[in-house]
């Protein structure tokens, strides 16, 4: 490939308008509705929910989604909205479209890590280079697998995934994302066709225009090829090599810029343009996507230990309570893979019971059936699939919780100070929202 004088810059001016996203906001809630406020419950300790939730977030920090599962919608819409979502994505083709996004999306963040710490220059303007174009793969990946959705499968049906696929198709079609795509082509092609000669000497180096010489790597191979006698056994390794340059390689990057200058300004227009190509819609559905993912790959290894889990049957008004198959998440959890069986308890409380007492001789399982009550009801109340089958359920206003806890030292007050403590606490909220 011969050397590269010219390269065209940026052929479009990003437009400052994004897409509309009257179709979509978030794929946790309905367009319109706003964030719930953050909460901390009380109640996630007792009923050991922040157990579960520090199992099914494990290896994903950087998505930041425990305030997810702490906080409880209070309406039925979103729920179901939730439902809707985790029912789309519990099948395979749409989970797959979803795990290569996010493939894609970290290896976006890791660029843009990089470009952040850059020391050089031209250094922080080709990870940003190498960003965007991951990110426009990445978008038009999305968009294909949303609307193709698998040969066999049928499309997705979720108007949170409707919505950020309509999204997509606005934000693709856009002359932002045009711009971009185009101008990152144009600039990695022009990389591409760069060739130099790096001579190295006692102390110093040479950076030169590579000239039409001839490959003399392939000349020792056809030279030698005349004595192999079969496969010849392979010696791997590796070099250690760090993603950032030190500064021999940028002294050497500066000097091929001078040859190819043209080249390298192009990479300047393109910094200036599209620093801050990525857009939020788009980066806010890749950590919200996560909380379902995050929660169906944590219950798919108890489902195939043959627990059952189940989409529940919200209501805003009913106060009836049924479930089969009821068990504590966090206990089936810690059994999984062990030989152990989990008793599963079946509840019918209907109109006009209002409260369930569970009694029984101790270590008969009281506790833990207490508890799967507790966590049915805020897994229910966050959209997730719940432990059980036919489950019916009403979206509660508040969820009390009264367990033992180990006595803490460096209060002054006494365990059962303390335990009168939270019983006020519990009743006087309840009294509040009775009335």
């Amino acid at each position: 490939m011969g050397n590269v004088d010219t390269v065209a810059g940026p052929e479009t001016a990003p437009a400052t308008a994004p897409p509309d996203p009257a179709s979509f906001e978030s794929i946790l809630r309905p367009v319109g509705l706003p964030d719930e406020p953050g909460i901390d419950p009380d109640y996630f300790h007792d009923l050991h929910l922040d157990e579960i939730v520090r199992s099914v977030t494990a290896g994903r920090d950087p998505y930041d989604l425990v305030p997810f599962f702490r906080e409880r919608a209070t309406d039925v819409e979103t729920v179901r909205y939730r439902q809707q979502v985790f029912r789309d994505l519990d099948r395979q083709p749409v989970m797959s479209v979803i795990r290569s996004f996010a493939a894609g999306m970290r290896e976006v963040r890791a660029h843009r890590d990089l470009a952040a710490k850059a020391y050089y220059g031209y250094e922080r303007e080709r990870w940003v280079l190498e960003a965007a174009s991951t990110w426009c793969r990445t978008s038009r990946a999305l968009l294909d697998g949303l609307e193709s959705n698998g040969i066999e499968a049928p499309g997705i049906e979720a108007p949170g995934l409707t919505g950020v696929r309509d999204y997509l198709r606005a934000y693709i079609a856009s002359t932002a994302f045009a711009a971009l795509a185009t101008d990152a082509e144009h600039v990695e092609e022009a990389f591409a066709g760069i060739r130099y000669r790096l001579r190295l000497e006692t102390g110093k180096f040479t950076v030169s225009r590579a000239l039409d010489e001839p490959d003399f790597g392939a000349e020792l191979l056809a030279t030698f090829e005349r004595f192999k006698q079969g496969d010849g056994r392979e010696y791997p390794f590796e070099f250690s090599v760090s993603p950032q340059l030190n500064h021999i390689e940028a002294a050497v990057t500066e000097r091929v810029a001078r040859l190819f200058p043209a080249v390298f300004a192009s990479l300047d227009a393109f910094y200036t343009a599209h620093a801050d190509f990525a857009d939020p819609v788009i980066l806010r559905f890749d950590r919200e996507v996560q909380f379902y993912v995050a929660y169906l790959e944590h219950i798919a290894r108890l489902r195939r230990g043959g627990m059952a889990f189940s989409l529940p049957d919200v209501s805003a008004t009913a106060t009836a309570f049924t479930a089969t198959g009821l068990f504590d998440l966090a206990l089936a959890s810690h059994l999984a893979g062990e030989r152990t069986s989990l008793v599963l308890n079946d509840i019918d409380a209907r109109e006009p019971e209002r409260i369930v007492v569970i009694t029984g001789p101790n270590q008969g399982g009281k506790t833990t059936f207490a508890r799967a009550i507790g966590q049915i009801h805020h897994l229910a109340a966050i959209g997730c699939p719940v432990p059980g089958t036919k489950v019916r359920i009403g979206l509660v206003d508040g969820i009390h919780a009264l367990f033992e806890r180990q006595e803490n030292v460096e209060d002054l007050a006494s365990k059962l100070e303390e335990d009168l403590r939270r019983m006020r606490t519990i009743l006087a909220s309840s009294r509040t929202a009775a009335s």
